[in-house]
């Protein structure tokens, strides 16, 4: 199911929605900023997200970024994430852009233990205006609890 998926994504990725010269990634020098919200299934739990996001493209394309979030109803433990990001979108067009992405960061949870994480994956960007968008993310992240 996984391969499946992979190989979906991967097609997405090569087939283009615009006309080739109309594929330019996002430029450098300009920022992302956005607000975040979530939702989490995990078998019979689930759990919201409220969060806000903020990226600078240093080269064409090229995120790095900050992510920090807030999850609620993950009941005993309310997590905090502090989470850098790097983006690669492969280019800026209408109906949506592609990207892959690397994740790392903490999720430091009240009352428990905390998390450090790091992982990735692909996502898309669904334009509304020329200003605005949706994104939509699949992450896989690797969960390393602390020692204590």
């Amino acid at each position: 199911m996984t391969a499946r998926i992979l190989v979906i994504c991967l097609a997405l990725l090569v087939a283009s929605p615009a006309a080739a010269d109309e594929l330019k990634p996002f430029p450098q020098h300009t920022m992302n900023a956005g607000l975040n919200l979530g939702l989490g299934v995990n078998g019979s739990d689930v759990s919201f997200n409220v969060g806000a996001n903020f990226g600078y493209f240093v080269i064409d394309g090229l995120e790095p970024g900050l992510s920090v979030d807030v999850s609620f109803g993950t009941d005993p433990a309310t997590p905090i994430s502090l989470m850098p990001y790097l983006r690669w979108v492969f280019w800026r067009a209408r109906p949506f852009s592609p990207y892959l992405k690397v994740q790392g960061g903490r999720w430091f949870v009240i009352d428990n233990v905390d998390i450090s994480l790091v992982g990735g994956g692909v996502g898309f960007v669904f334009f509304i205006t020329d200003w605005m968008a949706i994104q939509a993310e699949g992450l896989a992240m690797y969960l390393i609890p602390d020692e204590g």
